[in-house]
């Protein structure tokens, strides 16, 4: 699998800037996968939980956010 640059930012400060594998985000209009070479985009969040890969591994690495 090849990995991609995930940047997590809100308003107040960094929450991640580094490499990832795949990447699943509770967006608007849906819960959506990412992985490399996917399309760019820019999308609004709900509160809920994403959760990302990082390396090769399969540990899921989980951060959640809410209103």
């Amino acid at each position: 699998m090849e990995e991609f640059k995930l940047l997590l930012i809100s308003a107040e400060r960094l929450f991640y800037n580094g490499p990832c594998v795949s990447l699943i985000i509770p967006a608007f209009d849906g819960s959506w996968g990412i992985m490399a070479h996917h399309a760019e985009m820019v999308t609004a969040l709900n509160p809920g939980e994403l959760r990302y890969t990082v390396g090769y591994n399969t540990k899921c690495n989980t951060f959640k956010f809410f209103k």
